[in-house]
């Protein structure tokens, strides 16, 4: 027969608060690692002043900078805002030429490759 007194010892509450505190670090790494790392790779004799992102949503959406003052032919990585995967990416090189590419979808991209 079950022991209704063990909700009363002070050792079972410390267990039960353990596996609380468990159980809450884990969903903190699990919301830490859907934010998705991207590897931005400038393959360009140019250096890229800046690379931003913009959210494809129906209010505006919201734009972040992934890269800037990235040396030709160097790479860096950057982490992409979890929850959206839909984005438009704009560059711009130290030359004035720019980059543009709609629709591209981040959370099956592991690597942005900028060339010629």
């Amino acid at each position: 027969m079950f022991d209704k007194t063990i909700f009363d010892k002070t050792w079972f509450r410390g267990f039960m608060a353990a596996i609380a505190i468990g159980i809450g670090a884990g969903i903190v790494f699990a919301s830490a690692a859907q934010a998705k790392s991207l590897r931005i790779e400038n393959k360009r004799g140019v250096a890229l002043k800046e690379l931003r992102i913009t959210v494809k949503d129906d209010a505006g959406g919201q734009s972040f900078i992934l890269a800037s003052d990235l040396d030709a032919r160097s790479n860096t990585s950057a982490k992409v805002p979890s929850g959206q995967c839909l984005f438009d990416v704009s560059g711009v090189f130290v030359d004035d030429s720019r980059l543009n590419a709609e629709d591209m979808d981040l959370c099956r991209q592991r690597t942005i490759r900028l060339v010629e």
